[in-house]
Parts: structure tokens; C-alpha cells; sequence
């Protein structure tokens, strides 16, 4: 489970304006279902990917 401390870190440094907040999942899946994602980031390039990666993973 992720604080809602964590969440607004990750918001901060990754750019609210590419995190989709309570982002429903099933869209994005085979057989459409899932819930919501707390944080679901859009990477535009390799680049960003890696930035999120390296974010998440200093949490």
C-alpha cells in the first residue's frame, strides 16, 4: 500500500500534467476489467519511462 505522502511525491517529480489520478484500468486490459490505478503516468518517451522508474523506485 502507497501513502498518499508518496503519492504527492511522485506527483511532484514526475509532473501531475502526465499522472492520470484514480485512473481506471480496464480500458487498458484484454479483457476489460480491473479497477482503479491511484496514479497511472503517461511516458512519452524512453526517457520519461526511465524517470519513472527510477522515482518509483525511490520511494
Amino acid at each position: 500500500m502507497v501513502t498518499e505522502e508518496a503519492l504527492l511525491e511522485l506527483d511532484q517529480r514526475l509532473g501531475s500534467g502526465r499522472m492520470e489520478v484514480d485512473a481506471p484500468l480496464a480500458p487498458l486490459t484484454t479483457f476489460q476489467i480491473g479497477g482503479p490505478a491511484d496514479r497511472l503516468f503517461h511516458a512519452r518517451t524512453s526517457d520519461d519511462l526511465g524517470e519513472s522508474i527510477l522515482a518509483v523506485r525511490d520511494l
